[in-house]
């Protein structure tokens, strides 16, 4: 019989993984340390970034409501005959990222509701694509919208059967529509323009030229229906149209992306995995005697890099766990978007996890003396 003259493996992976366990188990204060640690690292930055990003996402939500993504379209000289083709503005809903559209016409004339005639308001003649616009269910006859404002003022309810006394502005009665009744819709949505609020919005404009041209769409195609709407809406001269945005500037005074990407707190589960790294690494001299033992007994870099990590990842995962609950928590008590709250805890318990767990292993390749070498280091 042969004898098999291979050394035999003093520190198979298991025995040292199981160490690592034993270590963490067993180690006390500095166990509970790093525990208390890497749950207030990953706790904070996880919170405190919720609660950033929740602001933002709250503002870019209440910017789109408001009408952030809707396009205003006019003529290029109101002045000259004619303006938007209102055909045209209603089909534009059929161009790939155009979500709603309509067209308006202002009149000369006002309304007031038989049952409130001191609330005259302005008359304006709006397409039918206000409907879909707007979400609003179209009357089954002759309709009118009117603003949640102007219901409370008026006392009229929705899907009511009014009366409107109709007159010029001057007060002259209009002969030829004194009266006229219809059933009343009302909107309700911060993305309706201001000048759009105070008046009776009729949906009978269904050709003919329009003052203005309302276009909605999304993110994704932002830039390109405003860049086709100019040419799509031009004038029949070929004078392109004057396309604007709802409203003036960014978010509110905010650009969204860069207000994300220069978060303060955006790099703290960064800075939160190289505190770990540093902690761990004070706790592992702490215990040198510990790994000149295991050293001493033949332990070599695999065995040693197995016992660390596998002490650190019981120790991290309750930790970056609790932590991860309560920034959760914090998160949703705040009232914040629980997408938002899981999306950057989760984010930010994950990197503070995995950058510290790489500075771990760097550390674990530091040469590890001894006993004899830790006797002539004293």
């Amino acid at each position: 019989m042969r004898r098999d003259k291979r050394a035999p493996v003093v520190w198979p992976d298991r025995l040292a993984a199981a160490e690592g366990l034993a270590n963490a188990r067993n180690g006390r204060w500095t166990s509970v340390l790093l525990v208390l640690v890497a749950s207030w690292l990953v706790g904070s930055s996880g919170a405190a970034n919720a609660l950033e990003v929740g602001r933002l996402v709250s503002v870019e939500r209440e910017w789109v409501a408001a009408g952030g993504r809707t396009f205003v379209v006019e003529p290029s000289d109101p002045s000259e005959r004619g303006g938007i083709d209102v055909a045209l503005c209603d089909r534009l809903v059929d161009v790939d990222g155009v979500t709603g559209s309509f067209s308006t016409l202002s009149t000369s004339a006002a309304a007031a509701p038989r049952s409130a005639p001191g609330h005259r308001a302005t008359i304006v003649q709006v397409s039918p694509g206000v409907h879909r616009f707007f979400d609003v269910t179209a009357a089954r006859g002759a309709g009118v919208i009117a603003t949640s404002e102007m219901v409370a003022r008026t006392g009229v309810r929705d899907g009511e059967v009014v009366t409107l006394d109709i007159s010029a502005f001057d007060g002259a009665v209009l002969p030829a529509t004194a009266t006229a009744t219809a059933e009343l819709r009302v909107l309700d949505s911060p993305a309706l323009a201001a000048d759009l609020r105070e008046a009776w919005l009729v949906p009978e404009l269904l050709a003919g030229a329009a003052s203005r041209c309302y276009v909605a769409t999304d993110a994704a195609h932002l830039s390109s229906v405003q860049a086709h709407l100019g040419q799509a809406l031009a004038a029949h001269d070929g004078t392109p149209a004057v396309v604007r945005p709802r409203l003036a500037g960014s978010t509110y005074g905010l650009e969204l992306a860069g207000a994300y990407a220069q978060r303060p707190l955006a790099g703290a589960s960064v800075f939160g995995g190289a505190m770990l790294t540093v902690l761990f690494i004070v706790v592992r001299w702490h215990h040198r005697g510990q790994w000149a033992v295991y050293r001493t007994f033949g332990a070599h870099r695999r065995a040693l890099l197995l016992i660390q990590l596998a002490e650190w990842l019981v120790l991290t995962a309750v930790g970056c766990a609790w932590g991860w609950a309560t920034s959760v928590a914090l998160g949703i008590g705040q009232a914040v978007d629980v997408h938002v709250v899981v999306v950057q805890a989760t984010a930010h318990a994950a990197v503070t996890w995995a950058s510290g767990t790489l500075g771990v292993i760097a550390a674990a390749m530091l040469p590890t003396g001894t006993l004899l070498d830790t006797l002539k280091d004293r």
